[in-house]
C-alpha cells in the first residue's frame, strides 16, 4: 500500500472516532466539529495530492499540496 494511501486511511480513521464521540455525555460538541473540519480539509488535501500524483507515491508537504490545487484548478 502506497503511505499517502496509509495517511488516508488513518484520516479516515480519526474522522470516523470523532463521529462515534458525538453520542457520548461530557463530550463538547464543539471540539468534535473543530476535529471534524480540520481532519476533513487534511483529507481533501491528501486527496488532491494523491490524484495529481497519478498513482506514484508522493511524499505530503505544503509545496505538494499547493501543486496539487493548481493541477485540480
Amino acid at each position: 500500500m502506497l503511505e499517502i494511501d496509509k495517511k488516508i486511511k488513518d484520516i479516515d480513521k480519526i474522522l470516523c472516532d470523532n463521529i462515534d464521540l458525538i453520542d457520548f455525555a461530557g463530550v463538547s460538541r464543539a471540539l468534535i466539529s473543530q476535529n471534524l473540519l480540520g481532519q476533513s480539509r487534511n483529507l481533501v488535501e491528501h486527496i488532491a495530492v494523491k490524484i495529481s500524483g497519478q498513482g506514484a507515491d508522493v511524499d505530503i508537504n505544503w509545496d505538494t499540496i499547493r501543486e496539487a490545487k493548481d493541477f485540480i484548478k
